[in-house]
């Protein structure tokens, strides 16, 4: 019975499907691990619309062009290594000079022919794989029939977070006495960075590079500490913006590209303010204050444009943040920036944003050793970051008091992953040698964390960034809320210092407990469910717990929608690494976007099933998405459905259904009424029956969504009829 529902076909990749049912390919340990294969030439007839094409056309209205970033599909993919502890870490250089070769062997060739086709093509990156271009709707439209293209970007303006309105900056003749006022001074040691500074480790050695407006290079928290400078101001098509680079220059490097400071606003400020308040926070040395690594030097890089005069109108177009991630990129290693701090932000996102034009260059920031820190944003949402502090590989800062009390503007979600004070912060701004101001917001917050980050480097400089991002998240005490489903870690760099170099697990969220192949007994299967419409690649890291040692990472492929399952004994085949048969296993799943795993185990004859779900998630485990759902043909385990109608009405549930296997869509299903505040037990037959194609023949499994208009909750049981008792399938680990 359970070979049938362990072998179901994914529908795609055949070749390099294991038994298990999901095509899978595993990795070995090595430095950088790179896959894939060239984009094979298709007839474009065959070619299908891509997703970005609708959107951008709509954008474009009525304009003549429109201003976008086009990503080229590389023919190598980078991917996550398992690398043990005792192989070395690839050379920042190495990984650089990699990606610089893969990136012009694909963008070099599009450019020209592009600009053969008279396309307005403001600029390359040495090292990510995007074209800056102004686009008409020809040429649109002439892009999406090319299988070279993975994207097209809008070029989308960032702002600078908005201050919280209740928190407002206390300067000028108003502010209380300097005894009494707020110092950047509290904030620092509430964080532990005064016990770090008396151990030796004030960030020497190393840089902070800040993304932002500038800073003022004559103040005296500055002095001596500006190692190099770039700007990256180019507002494109739109003319009433101008650049802030020295001259009005698209881009300028070198003493003075950031510091030209131009007067911004009506009432005098400076572009330079809210750069210079950032990075006297971070690495700040002179008069009374000192930043977090008082000892580490500075790369102010400049990427606003603004028109003078209006306050609402500073902001940093994509393309430039990509121009400085490329210039980091390449002279990162030489000034040994050990971080990018980036207090900016754009719409928010409700999970991980995949597929963005930062993405790509901040994951090649990582893989050379330096961590971007970037701010969650101050709207005060519940589930929501801004982008780019939306992206994995970053990290993504929230703010708190000096009292580690969670600030009430703080953007809150699974994706944040360390909080830092960020309240009444005072420290530098663009005018005088000893200006100075208090800011509060999630941009004061994540300095606070860039610094830590040189701090680190200074106690341990062969740490890896996962090592430095693990001993940042998990040294210090837990920050929650009534409200939350998860919880998010608080910056303690004195207890960050004593365990820094320890090796991490891998990442993703670990599933604890599953059997090895080998043991007499049940058999482990992990099932995966994708709840998106994209094919889903998730990396499955297998873990010996006792003795402990890495089995491999093994590439789990599932299509959208779907549901695949995962032999432990298929995985440990593929490996080659077969655990100890009284061991058990943790897998620690990584996915990019949002997905639910569930061990399942089943006895020898593969007929009794239990749900042996364990794992340290905290995001919500979302009840109303319901994966694998035993269909009508599994008479064997038949599944049940458990309905509550929390309303004070009667009320039907409907429910999406797919195929589980393939991601098919099978329609809708719409039960009977249920009484108000009450539930009901049916049988997933009659549900899954009920939609247009149930009855499709040789439909084992489907997975059900219930949609949010039903306000209530689903859960799924499977009655195990050699006993007539019913198995809770409803606890997954949401990834």
């Amino acid at each position: 019975m359970w070979e049938s529902l362990g072998r179901q076909s994914s529908g795609r990749g055949s070749s390099r499907r294991g038994s298990s049912g999901g095509s899978a390919i595993f990795l070995l340990s090595t430095v950088l691990a790179w896959t894939g294969t060239a984009n094979a030439q298709t007839n474009d007839a065959e070619r299908d619309t891509p997703a970005w094409l609708a959107p951008l056309q709509a954008k474009l209205g009525t304009s003549e062009r429109l201003d976008v970033l086009i990503e080229v599909a590389l023919p190598l993919e980078p991917t996550a290594p398992v690398r043990e502890r005792s192989e070395p870490q690839a050379s920042a250089e190495s990984v650089a000079e990699t990606t610089r070769t893969n990136v012009a062997a694909m963008v070099v060739p599009l450019a020209e022919t592009l600009r053969g086709e008279d396309v307005p093509v403001h600029r390359t990156y040495d090292y990510q794989p995007l074209i800056h271009a102004s686009l008409s709707l020809a040429d649109l439209r002439r892009l999406a029939a090319r299988t070279d293209i993975l994207t097209v970007h809008e070029n989308i303006r960032y702002q600078l977070p908005t201050p919280p309105s209740s928190l407002e900056r206390e300067s000028g003749t108003n502010a209380p006495p300097e005894r009494e006022s707020p110092q950047l001074t509290s904030s620092v040691i509430a964080m532990g960075a005064a016990s770090a500074w008396s151990r030796g480790f004030r960030g020497q050695g190393y840089a902070i590079a800040i993304v932002d407006t500038g800073l003022n290079a004559k103040h005296e928290m500055f002095r001596g500490k500006i190692t190099a400078e770039a700007c990256f101001s180019d507002p494109g098509t739109y003319s009433y913006y101008q650049s802030f680079c020295p001259e009005k220059a698209k881009s300028a490097t070198g003493p003075g590209a950031a510091t030209l400071c131009p007067d911004m606003r009506l009432r005098g400020e400076t572009v330079c303010d809210h750069g210079s308040h950032v990075a006297g926070i971070a690495a700040g040395s002179g008069g009374a204050k000192q930043g977090v690594a008082p000892s580490a030097r500075l790369v102010p890089i400049q990427v606003f444009s603004g028109a003078p005069g209006c306050s609402y109108c500073l902001g940093a177009y994509t393309s430039d943040l990509v121009a400085a991630v490329d210039w980091l990129i390449k002279n990162g290693p030489t000034h040994n920036v050990a971080a990018v701090n980036m207090s900016l932000g754009g719409s928010s996102y409700s999970d991980y944003c995949t597929g963005q034009a930062m993405e790509r260059g901040i994951r090649t920031l990582r893989a050379m050793g330096i961590l971007t820190a970037i701010a969650a944003g101050n709207s005060g949402y519940v589930g929501r970051v801004g982008h780019p502090g939306c992206i994995k590989d970053a990290v993504t800062v929230g703010s708190t008091n000096n009292a580690g009390v969670h600030s009430y503007y703080s953007n809150s979600a699974p994706m944040v992953d360390i909080a830092a004070p960020g309240e009444r912060i005072s420290s530098a701004i663009g005018g005088g040698e000893t200006s100075y101001d208090t800011y509060s917001g999630t941009s004061m917050a994540t300095p606070h964390v860039a610094g830590a980050v040189a701090v680190l480097r200074s106690r341990l400089p062969r740490a890896t960034p996962e090592e430095i991002e693990y001993a940042l998240k998990y040294s210090g005490p837990k920050l929650r809320d009534s409200g939350w489903a998860w919880s998010i870690a608080r910056l303690d760099l004195a207890s960050a210092i004593d365990i820094v170099g320890t090796p991490p697990p891998p990442p993703g969220v670990p599933m604890a407990g599953l059997f090895p192949g080998t043991r007499p007994g049940p058999r482990s299967i992990l099932r995966l469910a994708n709840p998106s419409h994209t094919e889903m690649k998730a990396w499955l890291i297998l873990m010996q717990d006792s003795p402990r040692r890495v089995l491999g990472g093994y590439l789990a492929i599932v299509p959208g929608r779907s549901t695949q399952q995962f032999a432990m004994s298929d995985m440990e085949n593929a490996l080659g690494q077969r655990a100890d048969p009284s061991a058990t296993v943790t897998v620690y799943v990584d996915v990019p976007g949002r997905a639910f795993a569930q061990h399942v185990a089943v006895d020898p004859a593969g007929q009794a099933m239990s749900n042996l779900t364990v794992c340290t998630s905290e995001r919500a485990d979302l009840r109303t998405y319901l994966p694998y759902v035993h269909a009508a043909t599994s008479s064997e385990l038949p599944s049940y459905i458990v309905l509550m109608n929390s309303s004070a009405v009667r009320r039907a549930a409907t429910f999406d259904v797919y195929n589980a296997a393939t991601g098919a869509s099978l329609g809708t299903a719409v039960t009977p009424l249920i009484e108000a505040n009450s539930s009901v037990v049916m049988s997933a037959r009659a549900i899954i029956t009920a939609a247009p194609l149930g009855g499709t023949p040789g439909l084992v499994a489907v997975n059900l969504e219930l949609r949010p208009s039903f306000d209530g909750i689903a859960g799924h049981a499977v009655e195990q009829t050699r006993w007539g008792a019913l198995t809770d399938m409803s606890v997954k680990c949401a990834i």
